[in-house]
């Protein structure tokens, strides 16, 4: 059921965030979708299937959703999920969750303490011969 103030956001938009933003439209059709642009020069309008843009971390969080998808480069993945983490917004992080270890406990240990979903977004974790070899060992 999607109810009005269903809100999720996608913080970068290189091709995963637009193939997360497309997913996301697909599924959630009445959803209000922000993207946080982490690039200076937003376009004038919104990008195909996302509602509202924002070019700063402060906009994004005034968007309040519910949920965020972090897909800029791994380098950022930390930098934009504690902030995040810290208004209690539930994430998914694409792989890595973070470029160097540092910092990556912290994260965890503070979603878990405000009760939220912190997920790393890994589709061959699913891949039938990754799941063989796994099984093997």
């Amino acid at each position: 059921m999607n109810l009005p103030q269903e809100r999720y956001l996608i913080a970068g938009l290189g091709s995963i965030g637009r193939r997360h933003l497309a997913n996301l439209r697909r599924l959630r059709p009445r959803a209000q979708i922000g993207v946080w642009r982490l690039h200076s020069g937003l376009d004038s309008q919104p990008p195909e299937g996302a509602d509202a843009q924002f070019a700063s971390l402060e906009q994004a969080l005034a968007f309040a959703p519910a949920a965020a998808i972090i897909a800029g480069p791994a380098s950022t993945h930390l930098a934009l999920a504690r902030p995040l983490a810290a208004a209690g917004i539930h994430l998914l992080i694409e792989k890595p969750i973070a470029a160097q270890p540092a910092g990556v406990a912290e994260l965890i240990a503070d979603c878990r303490e405000r009760g939220l979903v912190l997920m790393t977004g890994y589709n061959l974790r699913f891949s039938p011969s990754l799941q063989a070899v796994k099984a093997s060992l």
